[in-house]
């Protein structure tokens, strides 16, 4: 396993703008990216804790994890090259984290010209927005996208979002009818839940395996303080369960597709594809694995595992590593 380094790297203008266009995808693939996320406010040793697995066609271009600036601010983030947004952000200025989830369609069709915006600009806009609460930052989006039905019209999705030193935060979905109240230290919605999860369903009806990641997340937060483990070790834990998998590789797709609301890691699985484009590719599961912790000092380490980046199962995967001392306002 080799190591690289973060260097600053800086979006471009077609990504600054953000108002990037939807290639309609014409042959019947799979539809949605599958990701899953959990995080904890209940270690004393880090007060934040988040683990995240991106599932997605090993092919699909993407650049890992960099420094960037993005509206004169430094984002820590990766980039999916198709369309110049990203699934999880932190902003080092504003002490902001952001994490997106798509929704999983009932059907594995992806219809043609779903939205000419892409969901990937939500975690952006919310780490750099200004707006002090939810309703605020939902009329500033609609502003900017001139459409107070704007995340009616985009993919389904949840977001997760909020501030790393106070541990507020908030989640917004196109999925869900009824209002997500505040997390804060106290739990979520005041029933002292500190460790929550969320995957490609509504957030109110998670999949199991966000369930199974929850608990294993918890075990490795009672052993961490229990065994006072040092920071690499327990990192490694937490990779370990990113690693968790429940299914095997058949010789069906659809089979193993349908089986990954169970699972947290998806071992690659060789598709049905057999129309060449740049979006799909002969293989798909879990390429790329992400910790964030924050100590009770406010460093933030931001830890990114890159195993797929192509279809050729061959290459090494690398790590991403960086470490920066939040700033108190």
């Amino acid at each position: 396993m080799s190591v690289v380094g973060f260097k600053a790297s800086w979006i471009n203008e077609r990504s600054e703008q953000l108002n990037l266009k939807y290639i309609p995808q014409y042959s019947p693939v799979l539809t949605e990216t599958m990701c899953i996320f959990v995080f904890s406010t209940s270690c004393k040793q880090y007060p934040f804790i988040l683990i995240s697995n991106r599932d997605e066609y090993f092919k699909r271009q993407t650049e890992c994890a960099s420094q960037r600036t993005y509206k004169d601010q430094q984002i820590v983030c990766p980039v999916d090259s198709e369309r110049h947004g990203t699934w999880l952000a932190v902003n080092l200025d504003k002490n902001k984290i952001s994490v997106l989830v798509n929704y999983r369609e009932k059907t594995r069709i992806l219809s043609e010209g779903v939205s000419n915006i892409s969901r990937g600009v939500l975690p952006l806009e919310a780490v750099t927005t200004d707006a002090r609460t939810r309703k605020d930052f939902i009329n500033e989006l609609s502003s900017k996208w001139k459409g107070a039905d704007f995340l009616q019209n985009i993919g389904g999705f949840s977001l997760f979002f909020g501030d790393l030193l106070t541990r507020k935060f908030d989640i917004i979905s196109n999925k869900n009818e009824d209002d997500f109240k505040f997390y804060n230290e106290d739990g979520i919605d005041s029933k002292e839940v500190k460790t929550y999860g969320m995957s490609n369903s509504s957030y109110d009806e998670p999949w199991p395996k966000v369930k199974t990641a929850e608990a294993l997340l918890k075990a490795q937060i009672e052993a961490l303080e229990k065994n006072q483990t040092d920071k690499d070790t327990f990192i490694q834990a937490l990779l370990g369960v990113l690693t968790t998998s429940s299914i095997e590789p058949s010789a069906s797709y659809i089979e193993n597709y349908d089986d990954i609301p169970k699972t947290i890691f998806v071992p690659p699985l060789e598709t049905e594809i057999t129309v060449d484009n740049r979006f799909q590719g002969r293989y798909y599961g879990t390429r790329t694995q992400t910790v964030i912790l924050v100590d009770r000092d406010d460093k933030l380490t931001f830890v990114e595992r890159n195993l797929h980046s192509s279809d050729d199962l061959s290459m090494k995967p690398t790590v991403q590593k960086f470490e920066a001392q939040l700033k108190s306002a």
